[in-house]
């Protein structure tokens, strides 16, 4: 979102999804049809996902299953049981949060 409401750049008087800077309602606009989600790859992202899911902004999270099963020790393996038990583990958590996307 841009500022004040978070840190994304701002260039959008110089791109022509502004109408390059003529749409004055652009930068409000676009932060209307933001939609931020987290990528959760790691152990720790499980381990930190309720609060994640709890900042104000986020709409919700997706899995990176190849990258999760390396994190987990399971380089390419994301029907692994540990990684599999994983991803049940998310899925529950997640659960906690229905207006968020899974």
């Amino acid at each position: 979102r841009y500022p004040p409401g978070g840190g994304r750049g701002v260039a959008h008087p110089l791109v022509r999804a502004s109408a390059w800077g003529l749409d004055k309602d652009y930068g409000k606009e676009a932060d209307e049809r933001c939609l931020i989600l987290c990528q959760i790859e790691t152990a720790s992202a499980i381990e930190e996902l309720d609060a994640i899911l709890q900042v104000d902004g986020v709409d919700g999270i997706f899995v990176g299953p190849l990258d999760l099963s390396a994190s987990l020790g399971h380089f390419g393996d994301p029907a692994h049981e540990v990684v599999t038990d994983a991803l049940s583990r998310i899925e529950i958590i997640a659960g906690k949060h229905p207006n968020k996307i899974l």
